[in-house]
């Protein structure tokens, strides 16, 4: 009998070592979140950005993965601009230089800051999707409130044409796109880049995966992408794509059919317009109207 005790008490123990090991490893993983967010504060800035006549156009958020000045944001932040400027958390403004990688598909773009003896912290990337239910905090510059902190949740891993999207809790406002989305490690898990405007908490991320896979090249002077991009009514069509396909993503597809056939009516020769238009016909068995959607695609 005292052996079995002994035994046994020996279990116990070891359970309850095993237990407080765990519940250690969990809180050195998962940072506090006032840590987190000062630890992060430093990579996100404020984008401005003009045009020829150098009125201010817009502001958006970005932030560094490299210390030398590499910055992520939106793609629609910057279209249409003659130039930008970023502003970090110490209140210093550089120009946006290059940009070095587009991902228009995923509403990214990887672009040079002239950043002179200066160094910034980079966030470093997840190399996971994020879990359903996980909590997640986003720092940005929502109408140019800088360093703005908002928290929530994944909702949701959408399937959308051509990538997967994260579906979150946390409000995006204007000003937030570019806004970088952190787990409890302070890793990036994803970019804010849309929200559906006929549903609230709709919100939309691309995934870190996508931001590692902007490889930098040579580029091009942001100044080179005006005249491609200056056009309202085309960065309107653009926008109403993207929020077609998170529509289509939650199920919605009559919506998205809607929203891409307004932005076709805008441009009508939008590539990604009328494959979206394909995309959401297929989704309702209207095979041929399909067809013809990717026809005009191509």
């Amino acid at each position: 009998m005292l052996r079995y005790s002994h035994t046994r008490t020996i279990g116990v123990l070891l359970a309850l070592l095993a237990a407080i090991l765990c519940t250690s490893s969990a809180a050195v993983a998962q940072e506090p979140l006032p840590a987190l967010v000062a630890n992060a504060r430093n990579s996100v800035v404020l984008i401005t950005t003009y045009d020829g006549a150098d009125n201010a156009t817009g502001q958006g958020t970005g932030f560094f993965i490299t210390s030398d000045g590499h910055l992520i944001t939106c793609w629609h932040v910057l279209a249409g601009a003659a130039r930008a400027e970023v502003k970090l958390a110490n209140g210093k403004s550089y120009p946006i230089s290059r940009i070095l990688a587009e991902d228009r598909i995923g509403d990214l773009v990887r672009v040079a800051v002239n950043l002179a003896k200066d160094r910034v912290t980079p966030l470093s990337l997840a190399t996971k999707l994020p879990q359903v239910g996980e909590r997640m905090v986003l720092i940005g510059c929502p109408l140019g409130l800088e360093q703005s902190v908002t928290e929530g949740i994944v909702s949701a891993i959408r399937w959308i044409p051509g990538e997967q999207v994260i579906q979150t809790t946390a409000p995006i406002s204007p000003g937030s796109s570019g806004s970088p989305a952190l787990n409890r490690k302070g890793e990036l898990v994803g970019v804010a880049t849309f929200t559906v405007r006929e549903g609230q908490n709709l919100n939309f991320l691309t995934p870190a995966a996508r931001v590692a896979a902007l490889k930098p090249g040579v580029g091009k002077a942001l100044q080179e992408c005006v005249e491609e991009s200056s056009d309202p009514e085309a960065k309107l069509a653009y926008e109403l794509v993207l929020e077609a396909l998170a529509l289509f993503g939650i199920g919605e597809p009559d919506q998205a059919i809607a929203k891409c056939k307004e932005a076709i009516r805008l441009k009508p020769d939008f590539a990604l317009a009328h494959m979206g238009l394909g995309w959401s016909c297929l989704g309702l068995d209207r095979y041929a109207e399909a067809v013809e959607a990717f026809k005009e695609a191509i």
